[in-house]
């Protein structure tokens, strides 16, 4: 068959792109980025479709990868011709390939053809998808190759015979998942679960071994505690009724000890009233008598202060009276006797200048003057009388009101006296020490004492009632009678009685706690030896189970050994073909590694170096890329005896040398005389020769 048109609609950045192909070798010569993987990918896809995944990386899913960039129409037509017959492939895709449409007409007819489905690549060249990319789509990373069933199935001519090659893999692979049931990593298959489950049985098993011989000693002394536990809770039952005893024995004693306190207190009060009795003496006196003593003290203190007052104020007037006569009677002295010594000297003067000096004049002046000055001695005397009669007047007013105070002082001396007298009567009735200064005290004894003796009057009635009512409630008769039973008899402390007892109840609380860790025990122990039964009976039915699955795994094991040797001895069939053509490639493109390098039935390649067989990864890459074209070629060569298919080179050349190259080119020149090869190029070094 061989290709002669196509158009693509849009595929990747490629869109409304035409090319038409040549017989043998079309060189496709455009610099990186142009799209020649993906026009290499879209040749693939109109004979192959695009796989269905849900891988999210472009780089493993295709359809997403060639996604239109513009948008439009997702796919294109191509035409072929095929056993003298053109055709017409239109296929267009979606997101999903349920969306996808497939159209194959007859060229010669104009009609749509049902010669092939869409899956006219695999009808066409007998291999699936896979297998058309592992051998006659050489990409520039990918010249290794990797068998699978339908190259396989190929390889060995029978797809006439029911496509059993083609499910190798899946029957191997079904083996495998089968084995993977039973044996997992980590023991996670059954079988590795079911052992773990015997062996937890058999641990189980060996802890229950001695159960049976322990059992009867954990009874026997479950046994034992439990009649320890009956003696405590007898002891206890018979400390609780001594208890009870010693806490009413406790409780009389309270009773008649408050009984006593409350007759000690009676006693007291009485002895502390009697007292304040015996100190009034019979005579108590009253609130009314207290209170006009006290008052009659206040008026003592109030008359006091009057006559001392009325004794001031007259005083007060005799010394006035006396300190004005006094300087009264003075003054008109002193006036008289001046006025007497001066007229004596005038008149003397005025006798002496008439006898003497003979002056008239001076000696009548000297008379007049002394006239005048015992005028006036004469006036002055009469005055000083006056004021003596002024005086005696005024002195006897002064008397009489001094007479008037003095009466009044005297009458108030009496209401003291007899204030006085009337209330030292009283207190010295009681204090017979009393003195006078002290009555005020002694009148707020009287009312200290009076209060005291109310209160221990009340307190004494309120203590009787309080003996009758202890004695009512209690059937107390006598207190010597009660006192003496009360002392003949002998009782426990109900202290220590109480010790005893919470003793006893923490020693019952733990015989309790160790008889439920025995029951729980024994319980336990029980269980067990009834499970243990249970457990046997597991352990033996595990056991069959176990041996039968590995029956089972060993069979699947062997199917699948057996399986893969039946491939492997299959596989001879093709391999001599394979090995003489890849020997054939070898001599033309790898001279010097001619009869060192060998394949082994997967398409391994390994190189004779140094006395064994070494792996391509100790050589260059320009080596292993040209053992891996030889490999694709050979392959292509035995798969493809027949229809021959095209062929697509990716530009699988990059890392080969000059020399290398030429070889290369050349054989591919030779190869185009059999084969329609596609070959996609973007340096000019590596396709010179093919234009020339």
């Amino acid at each position: 068959m061989r290709l002669i048109t196509c158009h693509i609609e849009n595929f990747g950045k490629l869109s409304h792109y035409d090319h038409t192909f040549q017989q043998g070798v079309n060189v496709i010569h455009h610099e990186n980025g142009w799209g020649k993987t993906t026009f290499a990918a879209f040749l693939k896809a109109m004979f192959y479709g695009l796989a269905s995944t849900t891988k999210r990386s472009v780089l493993e899913n295709e359809r997403k990868k060639y996604m239109p960039w513009q948008g439009g129409a997702y796919g294109g037509s191509l035409t072929f011709e095929h056993d003298g017959t053109s055709y017409r492939i239109e296929r267009f895709f979606g997101e999903k390939d349920k969306d996808d449409t497939f159209v194959l007409y007859n060229l010669h007819t104009g009609l749509e053809s049902h010669d092939y489905t869409s899956a006219i690549g695999e009808e066409l060249f007998g291999i699936n998808m896979e297998g058309y990319e592992r051998s006659a789509y050489i990409p520039q990373l990918g010249l290794n190759i990797t068998a699978n069933d339908s190259i396989n199935a190929k390889l060995s001519h029978l797809l006439d015979d029911g496509n059993d090659i083609n499910h190798y893999e899946d029957a191997l692979s079904i083996l495998e998942n089968a084995v993977k049931v039973y044996k997992k990593t980590g023991n996670r298959g059954s079988l590795g679960i079911l052992e773990t489950q015997l062996s937890g049985i058999e641990r189980e098993l060996e802890k229950s071994a001695g159960i049976e011989d322990a059992l009867p000693v954990w009874e026997i002394r479950l046994k034992s505690q439990k009649e320890e536990l009956n003696l405590l809770n007898d002891r206890l039952t018979d400390i609780k009724r001594r208890v009870v005893t010693a806490s009413s024995y406790e409780a009389q004693k309270a009773k008649m000890e408050h009984y006593e306190q409350l007759c000690a207190d009676k006693r007291r009060i009485e002895t502390s009233r009697q007292a304040l009795r015996d100190f009034f003496k019979g005579h108590e006196p009253t609130e009314e008598e207290l209170r006009a003593k006290a008052e009659a003290h206040d008026s003592l203190n109030e008359l006091n202060t009057r006559i001392q007052a009325e004794t001031e104020k007259c005083d007060f007037y005799q010394e006035a009276y006396q300190e004005e006569t006094d300087t009264r009677t003075d003054h008109s002295k002193q006036i008289g006797y001046i006025m007497g010594i001066v007229s004596l000297v005038f008149f003397t003067v005025a006798i002496l200048c008439y006898f003497r000096f003979m002056s008239l004049i001076i000696g009548a002046t000297a008379a007049a003057a002394g006239a005048v000055a015992l005028t006036v001695f004469f006036v002055m005397l009469r005055r000083s009388a006056a004021v003596r009669n002024q005086i005696e007047r005024k002195s006897h007013e002064i008397s009489e009101k001094c007479s008037m105070i003095q009466e009044n002082i005297e009458r108030m001396k009496q209401t003291k006296a007899a204030h006085e007298a009337e209330i030292e009567g009283m207190m010295r009735f009681y204090f017979t020490d009393m003195k006078s200064s002290e009555v005020r005290e002694c009148i707020n004894e009287l009312k200290s004492r009076k209060q005291a003796l109310q209160s221990a009057d009340e307190d004494y009635a309120r203590i009787c009632e309080s003996v009758r009512l202890f004695e009512e409630q209690n059937h107390i008769q006598t207190q010597n009678d009660t006192g003496s039973n009360a002392a003949g008899s002998i009782h426990e402390s109900l202290q220590e009685l109480q010790n005893q007892e919470s003793q006893t109840g923490h020693q019952i609380e733990a015989a309790q706690r160790e008889i439920s860790e025995l029951e729980k025990r024994t319980e336990q122990m029980n269980r067990a030896l009834d499970e243990r039964v249970e457990l046997e009976s597991e352990r033996d039915r595990i056991k069959t189970e176990l041996e039968q699955k590995r029956e089972r795994c060993e069979v699947l094991e062997d199917t699948a050994k057996y399986l893969q040797k039946a491939k492997e001895s299959l596989s001879t069939h093709y391999f001599g073909d394979l090995c003489n053509s890849f020997d054939q490639y070898i001599q033309k493109l790898c001279t010097p590694l001619t009869g060192a390098a060998s394949m082994d039935i997967h398409f391994k390649v390994k190189v004779d170096a140094a006395g064994s067989k070494r792996d391509l990864d100790f050589y260059s890459e320009g080596y292993k890329d040209m053992i891996g074209i030889c490999t694709r070629l050979a392959l292509i060569d035995v798969l493809f005896a027949g229809e021959k298919p095209f062929i697509v080179l990716d530009d699988p050349f990059a890392s080969l040398d000059e020399n290398r190259l030429k070889e290369m080119l050349s054989v591919l020149q030779q190869i185009g005389n059999e084969y329609q090869v596609i070959y996609f190029v973007c340096h000019n070094s590596r396709s010179t020769a093919l234009n020339g």
